[in-house]
C-alpha cells in the first residue's frame, strides 16, 4: 500500500527562485529511502531540496521508502503536499546503516543475518518496481535520488528518465566504521560504484567527495555539484532574542557556556567532546557545557560526571528541533570534533550552520569536512589538529572563550553573515538552480529524446 497525497495547490514564486520562460522544467521525481517520522539533516536535506525544486517551478512528486514499522503520520510532509505530489511507501527493511544488533546466540544471530539478507533483496526490487510505476505516471524525465541506495533504484528502472544522485556521504566508511557485516558493506558500495560510474549527474555536499567521486569515476567531465548542507539562518538567528531569558532560566547568566548540539552517531565524537570539555573546564571553572540532542545520552552519565555537577557545571537537554534555535542561543561557542577517519572527510555537517546561524564560533578539527576551511580564516572559530587538544591549544582555547564572551553581539553579528555566505539553504539553493539549468539535465536540441517506457 503507497499513501499518496495529492494537492494542487499555489507554487511558491519568490523572486530569487524564478527561472526564465525559456528554461525547460523537466517533471522531477524525488526518490528518498529512510525513517520518514523522523526530523533529521538526512531528511531535512531531502525535503529543502524536493521543497526548491517545486519552488523553481518544475512539477515535482517525492517517492519516500521506509520500512514497515516506521509508517506512522508524517507531519513533516503537510506544508510539503501543497506543492507536489507525495507517495509514502511501506516495504521490508534494507539495511543502510552498520546498525545490526548480533543476537548472542550463533543460530539466532546466522538466521537474522539470512533474514537481513532476503528482506535487502525483496526490498529493494519492491523499491524499483513502485518507483517505476510512479515514475511513469508522473511522467518523470529526472529521478533526482537521494543516496547510492535510491540512485541504483533509479537506474534499474528502466524508464528513460535523467538520474541525479546526491551523495550524502562515504558510505562504504560509514559502514566499516559501525562494523557492519561484509555482505551490507559489499552491496552498499556496489550501488556506489554504479551510480558514480551510470548516473548523468551528481550533486554532494561537500567539496572533499566532489574529488573523491571524480577520481573513482573514470569521468573527467561528470558534472558534480556541490550543494552544502544548508540551514536556515533567519530561524536560528531568531532564537537570539530569547538569549537573555533562556540564559536565565538554565541558569547560566554569568557562565561560559560551551556546547554541543547534534546527533549521538560514532562519528560525531561525543566522548572525545566530554573529554575536551572536562580539560577546558580544568583551566577555567566559569565554562558551563550544555548537552543538547534528540536522543538519550544518559549513557555518558559517567563522563558528564567528571565535568562537574548536572545542573551547575553542565546540563544535558533532550529537544525537539523546534526547541533548538533558543537553547542554541543561550551557549557562547559550539563544539564540532571530527576524528582523521574517511567518514569525516566527505562530511559537511549541518551543525556548523546551526551553530553559526546562532551566532556561536565553532571549536573543530582540521578533519571535519569542509568546516576547518570554512573557518579558519574567519576569526568565527578555531581549528585543532586532533580530536584531544595539545597543551598549548588548550591555553588558545581558553583565550578563545573569553576573547568571544567578551563581545558577544558583535561576535554573533560575524557568525550569522559567515553564515550567509557559506551555510545557508539560499547558497545550497543556487547550486541545485544552476544544476538544472543546464545540460546534461536541460537536453540540447540535437539530444535523443529518452522515451519512458
Amino acid at each position: 500500500m503507497i499513501d499518496s497525497t495529492v494537492t494542487s495547490g499555489e507554487k511558491s514564486k519568490a523572486d530569487d527562485t524564478k527561472v526564465s520562460d525559456h528554461v525547460h522544467r523537466a517533471r522531477v521525481l524525488v526518490l528518498a529511502y529512510g525513517a520518514a517520522n523522523v526530523r533529521s539533516a538526512y531528511s531535512h536535506r531531502i525535503l529543502a531540496m524536493a521543497r526548491t525544486l517545486a519552488e523553481f517551478g518544475h512539477p515535482v512528486a517525492l517517492l519516500w521508502f521506509t520500512a514497515f514499522y516506521r509508517v506512522s503520520p508524517n507531519d513533516q510532509f503537510t506544508e510539503l503536499r501543497k506543492l507536489m505530489s507525495v507517495f509514502v511507501c511501506p516495504t521490508l527493511p534494507i539495511p543502510i546503516s552498520g546498525s545490526v544488533t548480533p543476537n548472542r546466540m550463533k543460530f539466532a544471530s546466522r538466521l537474522h543475518a539470512g533474514l537481513q539478507v532476503v528482506s535487502d533483496a525483496l526490498g529493494y526490487r519492491r523499491c524499483v518496481n513502485v518507483t517505476r510505476r510512479i515514475a511513469l505516471r508522473h511522467q518523470a524525465e529526472i529521478i533526482h535520488a537521494e543516496t547510492a541506495l535510491c540512485g541504483s533504484v533509479a537506474l534499474d528502472t528502466g524508464v528513460g528518465a535523467r538520474v541525479v544522485t546526491d551523495l550524502h556521504g562515504d558510505i562504504g566508511a560509514e559502514l566499516r566504521m559501525s562494523e557492519a557485516p561484509a555482505w551490507l558493506i559489499r552491496r552498499r558500495v556496489q550501488e556506489e560504484i554504479k551510480v558514480i560510474r551510470h548516473a548523468d549527474c551528481m550533486t554532494t555536499a561537500s567539496h572533499v567527495q566532489r574529488l573523491d567521486i571524480l577520481a573513482r569515476s573514470g569521468r573527467p567531465n561528470l558534472p558534480i555539484h556541490v550543494v552544502p548542507c544548508g540551514v536556515d539562518v533567519d530561524r536560528f538567528a531568531a532564537g537570539s532574542n530569547l538569549r537573555e531569558a533562556t540564559r536565565t532560566r538554565l541558569g547560566v547568566s554569568a557562565r561560559h557556556v560551551v556546547c554541543y548540539s547534534g546527533g549521538l552517531h560514532l562519528w560525531q565524537c561525543i566522548d572525545e567532546t566530554l573529554d575536551l570539555v572536562e580539560a577546558m573546564r580544568k583551566r577555567n571553572r566559569d565554562i558551563f557545557f550544555l548537552f543538547l540532542t534528540a536522543g538519550d545520552s544518559s549513557r555518558w552519565a559517567k563522563a558528564l560526571a567528571r565535568i562537574g555537577r548536572q545542573g551547575v557545571d553542565w546540563l544535558a537537554l533532550q529537544l525537539s528541533p523546534a526547541q533548538v534555535p533558543e537553547h542554541l542561543a543561550a551557549a557562547d561557542i559550539g563544539v564540532l570534533l571530527r576524528r582523521d577517519h574517511p567518514v569525516n572527510a566527505a562530511a559537511s555537517p549541518t551543525k556548523l550552520g546551526e551553530y553559526l546561524a546562532a551566532g556561536l564560533p565553532v571549536i573543530t578539527t582540521r578533519f571535519a569536512g569542509d568546516a576547518p576551511g570554512i573557518l579558519d580564516t574567519s576569526g568565527c572559530g578555531i581549528v585543532l589538529g586532533d580530536v584531544l587538544p595539545t597543551p598549548p591549544e588548550l591555553i588558545a582555547l581558553d583565550a578563545f572563550v573569553m576573547r568571544h564572551a567578551g563581545d558577544r553581539d558583535t561576535q554573533g553579528r560575524l557568525c550569522r553573515q559567515l553564515a550567509m555566505r557559506s551555510q545557508s539553504w539560499e547558497i545550497a539553493s543556487r547550486e541545485l538552480k544552476a544544476l538544472y539549468e543546464r545540460p546534461p539535465l536541460v537536453p540540447h536540441e540535437s539530444d535523443p529524446v529518452r522515451p519512458l517506457t
